[in-house]
């Protein structure tokens, strides 16, 4: 067959293209090893942002043991509001923080929380719950839990053991036979209502994980199972993976349901889950990031605390299947989470961004809710803590 000159032409421009492509993904795309190597090296700038959270923290939390639960830091100002889940939330950060740095502000904060939080626990029948304005939320009690086992270990102090088995109970009680769980009860009348939590199962099942771990009874890996199985193959049965829900307690749930009970339905959720997180990351390669800084995170705007939670559940994940799987999607879940904490380390406040503040030194350390706002709120500052710490850990072990 004769090659024409045109062909010739053709020929050579698709290998300039090949090569071109080639080029790019070699210069853009560091191996998982490199990438390690990379972000380890940054590890005192995590410990940075992550101590100057916890110290706002500190300032924070009240003679009571209640925070200052929303700061405006443009006008100096906090609102009037208040969230016993995110209370619980913040306590259990805040314990976690003790836990790698030993910091004693932080854990007699800390404490002062602890005790606050328990001061809202109400009897229900044989059991005890959470109760706040009147509500009963099974993510209250759930979220008391992880708080209280995470003080339980390291402060080595375990006064509130019996405490967190009651409540376990409630969340027990609170489980319908085919595993869904009671998201919400009016507590003076006991009436179920009709507000459905995508969260709060996902709270339950990693609280009675925690429990175990601390007292070994088998029932609440039982009714943890059945509202895992319950959310896999009811609610999200038939769901594409691309439409899961983004729900990090979930995946942080599953990571420890199921190094008691191995059932290859935990490992492939979770997969399911982070394919799902990662598909609508701002990575530059599946979804670019319309600005330079929104590179790393969810929504549009974007936001702190969404990325924040989905570093969570990625962390989680990439615990799970590295440990017990040889999938190469490890690689990539490794890859999101750091583009999502550079992303999260741009809301903190910092000496550099704050300046311009009425009291810069009260809003040193805290996270803002997007890149524009400087509202401060205590679960953006939990999330963040919780999955910086988680990515330290990775970063540890990855250097071992």
């Amino acid at each position: 067959m004769k090659v024409t000159r045109t062909t010739q032409l053709v020929v050579i421009l698709c290998v300039l293209v090949l090569i071109l492509l080639g080029t790019y993904f070699l210069y853009n795309y560091s191996s998982p090893d490199d990438t390690s190597q990379e972000y380890t090296m940054e590890s005192e700038t995590l410990v940075e942002a992550a101590q100057l959270a916890g110290d706002y923290l500190v300032r924070a939390t009240n003679a009571d043991g209640s925070f200052v639960y929303e700061y405006d830091a443009e006008d100096d100002s906090e609102s009037s509001s208040y969230n016993m889940l995110r209370h619980a939330g913040t306590v259990y950060s805040m314990m976690q923080l003790y836990g790698v740095f030993e910091d004693e502000d932080v854990l007699e904060a800390g404490t002062r929380a602890v005790m606050f939080l328990v001061d809202h626990v109400q009897p229900f029948e044989d059991v005890q719950c959470i109760v706040y304005n009147d509500e009963v939320k099974l993510g209250g009690s759930a979220l008391a839990i992880i708080a209280l086992a995470e003080y339980t270990t390291v402060a080595e102090d375990t006064q509130y053991l019996t405490l967190m088995q009651t409540l376990a109970a409630y969340l027990k009680l609170s489980q319908y036979p085919t595993g869904e769980f009671i998201s919400k009860r009016i507590y003076s009348t006991g009436e179920i209502t009709d507000f459905v939590s995508d969260y709060y199962p996902g709270e339950a099942i990693l609280a009675l994980c925690r429990l175990y771990q601390l007292d070994e009874n088998e029932t609440w890996l039982d009714v943890a199972e059945k509202g895992a199985q319950y959310l896999i193959n009811v609610k999200d049965a038939g769901v594409d993976t691309y439409d899961l829900r983004h729900d990090h307690w979930l995946l942080m749930g599953l990571n420890e349901l199921y190094r008691y009970r191995e059932n290859s339905l935990y490992l492939n959720q979770s997969q399911r889950i982070a394919e799902s997180i990662m598909y609508l990351q701002r990575d530059n390669i599946t979804r670019d990031a319309e600005e330079p800084e929104w590179l790393g995170s969810y929504y549009t705007p974007p936001r702190s605390t969404p990325t924040a939670i989905r570093s969570e559940g990625l962390i989680a994940a990439f615990h799970l299947l590295s440990d017990y799987t040889d999938t190469k999607i490890t690689e990539d879940i490794l890859y999101a989470i750091s583009l999502g904490i550079e992303f999260q380390l741009r809301t903190q406040c910092t000496q550099d961004n704050s300046d311009h503040l009425p009291n810069p030194d009260r809003a040193l350390g805290g996270f803002r809710e997007d890149l524009t706002s400087y509202d401060i709120r205590i679960d953006y500052v939990q999330h963040n803590i919780s999955s910086i710490l988680g990515f330290l850990v990775i970063l540890n072990e990855e250097g071992d």
